[in-house]
């Protein structure tokens, strides 16, 4: 029976206009499901991984622009709870947070843009899904070019 590849995905902060303290983990992974963030990462799906988002602080901002500040205590929490193999980080907030975190966590983890950046392309997110199945060590980075995927050790 081949196991499943845990994997945590860090987004930056939930929004919300009517959650404000506590926003219930089913409610908020059906939100994000129907969201536009989340309809991106249906393109990380793959029967081989079983993947835990979360975000980088429980507080909810109250609009999709706010950027709240990382809650390192709360990543520690989920990131020890969970034991993933690998973690993603989805944009520079997350992947921030991450590099705070980068001398605690010895977890090979891949960095990609947020869902809903202008201009990333589903194969990017295909890409990073396959180079999770595949495996990897360290720390990787995928950004959009203009010619496609870039990909770099970071």
């Amino acid at each position: 029976m081949n196991e499943k590849i845990k994997v945590v995905g860090i987004l930056q902060n939930a929004w919300s206009t009517y959650w404000r303290e506590h926003w219930p983990r089913n409610f908020w992974l059906e939100a994000l499901k129907r969201s536009r963030t989340g309809q991106r990462l249906k393109h990380m799906d793959h029967e081989k991984i079983d993947m835990w988002y979360d975000e980088i602080t429980p507080k909810i901002a109250d609009n999709p622009r706010t950027v709240l500040p990382a809650d390192l205590n709360y990543m520690r929490g989920y990131l020890n709870e969970q034991q993933p193999k690998y973690i993603i980080t989805f944009g520079m907030p997350a992947m921030k947070a991450m590099v705070a975190l980068r001398n605690e966590y010895k977890h090979p983890v891949l960095c990609v843009p947020h869902p809903t950046y202008r201009v990333v392309t589903n194969d990017l997110f295909i890409q990073a899904r396959e180079h999770l199945v595949k495996g990897f060590d360290g720390w990787h980075q995928y950004k959009q070019g203009k010619e496609g995927v870039i990909i770099s050790k970071i």
